[in-house]
């Protein structure tokens, strides 16, 4: 809860009035040449050092976009997870709207420097898109790395588990779950309950409340079927195992254990 207010009041220092003293220029340079991936830093200390030069990258709209004539101003987080590298970018008229997220491709004019809302001086480095594309939260915040299809299936009086896939992001792990009551009975099955077990370490369940992955629920009626997803920390691309527990509301039933053994290729 503290983090994601001193998230909002960080927006609120970073907000600014961009549409008035933004650059609209339309002509492009004649090389598209990129800025390397370890040039993204300075870039956003001196944005000046890098004019003409294009850069492609993702991240979080955070204001509501402001429009001038057929443009609109966006400011973008390129680290949305930490609310920083504040930047500004023109593009055409679109749909895109405030907690999107997108990947931009586009050339640097500079330094846009201006006022929030509490009267500080604000800069950012000002970007012209040619590109921009609404993209998801994970595309933009852990994109995956590596992708094990599983589709493993596991049975127990009349419901089926099944494990359909692992995404492997730099920062966290996405287990894709789909359970099936085909019994007669109420069927539990919590997303705490499920672990990951790799090197001999256990992992528990992580929350990450900016998500926008599909819950889990929990309790699931007889004749429903649940999708959801459950993240982890970030594991090693290599073999693991993912132990899960359930448990029908037929007491005479014992508890159920289902065990996933996961070969990485």
């Amino acid at each position: 809860m503290m983090k994601r207010f001193l998230k909002i009041l960080v927006c609120l220092l970073l907000a600014l009035s961009v549409t008035a003293c933004s650059r609209n220029s339309n002509t492009a340079p004649k090389e598209k040449v990129f800025i390397k991936e370890s040039e993204v830093n300075d870039m956003y200390s001196n944005p000046d050092n890098y004019k003409d030069k294009y850069v492609t990258f993702t991240g979080q709209i955070f204001t509501d976009p402001e429009e001038s004539n057929d443009k609109l101003a966006l400011q973008v987080y390129m680290d949305p997870k930490n609310a920083e590298k504040n930047t500004i970018v023109i593009c055409d008229k679109t749909d895109l709207k405030s907690n999107d997220y997108v990947k931009v491709t586009g050339y640097i004019v500079g330094t846009f420097e201006g006022k929030n809302a509490f009267g500080g001086t604000v800069t950012a480095p000002q970007i012209i898109a040619e590109a921009i594309e609404k993209i998801s939260y994970a595309d933009a915040v852990a994109p995956t790395k590596h992708l094990i299809e599983v589709n493993q299936t596991k049975n127990s009086h009349g419901v089926s588990v099944t494990l359909e896939k692992v995404e492997l992001a730099d920062n966290q792990t996405r287990v894709y779950f789909k359970i099936k009551n085909d019994s007669k009975y109420k069927y539990s099955f919590y997303s705490f309950n499920t672990k990951i077990i790799q090197n001999s370490k256990q992992y528990e369940e992580e929350d990450d409340y900016d998500a926008d992955y599909e819950e889990l629920h929990g309790e699931i009626p007889s004749g429903v079927e649940e999708d959801g997803v459950i993240v982890f920390k970030a594991i090693e691309n290599k073999d693991f195992k993912i132990i899960s527990e359930g448990y029908s509301d037929n007491y005479d039933y014992d508890r159920d254990d289902f065990t996933f053994n996961i070969t990485v290729k």
